[in-house]
């Protein structure tokens, strides 16, 4: 996990950024505090825009928010796409499991009808 700390002007904000976590609570919570990030990124963003700022210093702070913002929304995109695939594969592997179990049983019981044939 990095910080980093971007400077524009009078606009100081700082922001982490990592990789997501392999559990599913720490993937929630790290999308909680990227969403929490959001908005404080996105509150910071409103107020800029309706600053007093020369227009040079107000587009640079403006376009650095936006980027900011648009990184935050993309953390949060991978994290839950990765989310998604874990969940897939899981299920998969799940299916596959209970196909595996269901051949077992059905070679088990076929060896056990024979027996019982042969024993008849």
């Amino acid at each position: 996990m990095s910080t980093t700390s971007i400077s524009a002007s009078s606009l100081n904000i700082n922001f982490s950024t990592g990789s997501a976590s392999s559990s599913s609570s720490g993937s929630s919570a790290e999308i909680a505090a990227l969403q929490k990030q959001l908005a404080t990124l996105q509150k910071q963003l409103s107020k800029e825009q309706e600053s007093n700022d020369d227009t040079k210093t107000k587009q640079a702070q403006i376009q650095l928010l936006q980027q900011q913002i648009q990184q935050v929304q993309n953390q949060i995109a991978q994290i839950r796409a990765e989310e998604a695939q874990k969940a897939a594969e899981k299920s998969a592997n799940s299916q596959q499991n209970t196909s595996t179990s269901s051949k077992e049983t059905e070679s088990t019981e076929q060896t056990y009808t024979r027996g019982v044939d042969v024993a008849a």
